[in-house]
């Protein structure tokens, strides 16, 4: 594809004389990788989020013989090669040229941002249209899923990069895959990363404490949050947005002010006002839910074969931007009885000989910890058992939160490693006993989740929490294989 093709017509009416522009040369590639850059590619020199100095890529990339070179403001080029051209925000180029270089793209794209929920309701939502013979796709944390598929492929990030992405949906669409459910991230939204897709329905799910090592304060969280809903979903599609979280309504203005053409609204009664879909009623069971709720004004009696409350709302999430991108409302609501359990999202791993169940849960923010331990509570007939870390070089201010839950909801404790990355383990897991001094402390998480296992008796319960579906432990410079359902397996098996 040639350059001019991939610059907005604004910086092209700018830079009209520049010299790699009146050449318009036909580019084979787009890359953010220096070191892998070959002739014919558009190199992009992305600001760092660390600080890092962006010269040396630069220089990389001219060396590796790059037909274009997009560098942002106040780099100084100790090179005058006519191919870099400076501009303002070299995220919004890449990505205007990346939804031009992959243009081809399914007809309906939905999104999902909030704190928790966002990979249980991408993959309800793909789930629901294999129910109906829809071939669709779910795109975050666990990976890419196609719902004709057992597998999933990893991605890297909840959100990829902005090339990977946009060459994704392109590769989803060639395979016949028109429907496609992606994870929205605060750091994904806030680097341009879903900017130039399509989003015909976005969904909010709740806004908690995390990432505030990124954003720094709660209203800056919000605020990248709320770009799903301000800047990259269309005006004529549709916003679902879950009401009983305190942001919910703040959403709801914001997208009035967009003119949004549809908002569709989940709660439940406790609101002055009746939501799109109200929960009205809730039975739960040992491992189902028997729910009561209104959809459009109609009462509907369902079966959710799920356990805590707040799947209901994400599963009901995932019904409303199905419904938004086109399934029948019966159809949607029929499938949420068929939904299956998510790779560690509150996964029943196992038994016990005394009859202690196991179960392993993603929850690595205080919201999503409670939640966790709250929907386990509700079944179970002795104790609460819990193992936990949390993970080092993110938002440390979790950690007192974290273990202030634990004491306080959780019968017994015990704090292990997460994924300390470069931080001191030992230092982690004191931040957290602090706030949780009756806990025991076991730093081997194979050891903590062993003793934990040997401790149940009858009708006890353990949930490990902070990786779930993950399949291994980073310390330092080092990732060692690690998965806690298999590790569950493997000790159940020798007792």
């Amino acid at each position: 594809m040639f350059l001019r093709d991939l610059l907005p017509s604004y910086l092209l009416d700018q830079l009209s004389n520049h010299p790699v522009i009146t050449q318009n040369p036909f580019l084979t590639r787009l890359s953010v990788q220096a070191q892998n850059v070959r002739p014919g590619d558009m190199y992009f020199a992305l600001p760092s989020e660390s600080g890092k100095d962006t010269l040396p890529y630069i220089r990389q990339a001219i060396r590796n013989k790059a037909c274009v070179v997009i560098v942002p403001p106040r780099v100084i080029p100790v090179d005058t090669s006519p191919t870099i051209i400076v501009v303002d925000d070299a995220r919004a180029i890449l990505s205007y040229a990346a939804a031009k270089f992959y243009a081809a793209k399914p007809d309906h794209i939905v999104a999902v941002t909030g704190t928790n929920g966002k990979s249980s309701v991408v993959n309800f939502v793909n789930q629901l249209w294999g129910h109906t013979g829809i071939l669709g796709a779910s795109v975050g944390t666990l990976g890419v899923h196609i719902n004709t598929e057992k597998t999933y492929r990893d991605v890297g990030n909840t959100t990829p990069d902005i090339i990977f992405t946009h060459e994704l949906l392109q590769e989803l669409k060639n395979i016949g895959a028109e429907h496609v459910a992606l994870e929205a991230s605060s750091h994904g939204l806030s680097q341009k990363r879903l900017d130039n897709i399509n989003v015909r329905a976005a969904a909010f799910t709740n806004l908690s404490q995390d990432h505030l090592d990124y954003h720094k304060t709660f209203d800056a969280y919000f605020a990248a949050k709320s770009l799903l809903f301000t800047k990259v979903l269309t005006h004529q599609g549709t916003a679902v947005i879950n009401m009983n979280d305190p942001y919910g309504q703040r959403l709801v203005d914001l997208c009035i002010q967009q003119k949004i053409a549809a908002i569709i609204t989940i709660g439940n009664t406790d609101h002055p006002f009746v939501c799109d879909f109200t929960v009205l009623d809730i039975t739960p069971k040992q491992d189902r839910q028997d729910i009561t709720v209104q959809c459009f004004g109609v009462t509907y009696h369902l079966t959710l074969p799920l356990i805590g409350e707040f799947q209901i709302y994400n599963a009901l999430t995932a019904c409303a931007l199905a419904y938004s991108a086109g399934m029948a409302l019966e159809d949607t609501l029929s499938g949420l009885e068929q939904l299956q359990q998510i790779p560690g999202r509150l996964e029943y791993t196992g038994q016990t000989p005394t009859g202690g169940r196991v179960y392993v849960d993603y929850a690595h923010t205080p919201d999503a910890l409670s939640h966790a331990i709250a929907a386990l509570k509700k079944g179970c007939g002795g104790k609460l058992h819990l193992v936990f870390g949390c993970g080092g070089n993110r938002d440390s201010s979790k950690r007192s939160l974290m273990g202030h839950i634990a004491e306080s909801m959780a019968d017994v404790v015990i704090i292990t490693d997460d994924n300390p990355r470069f931080e001191s383990p030992e230092a982690i897991r004191t931040e957290i006993q602090a706030a949780a001094p009756h806990a025991q402390t076991i730093g081997d998480r194979y050891l903590a989740i062993k003793t934990a296992i040997q401790n149940l008796q009858k009708d006890d319960i353990l949930l490990i929490t902070g990786k779930g579906h993950e399949t291994y432990q980073i310390y330092n410079e080092l990732t060692f294989d690690f998965d806690d359902r298999s590790v569950v397996r493997e000790i159940l098996g020798d007792l």
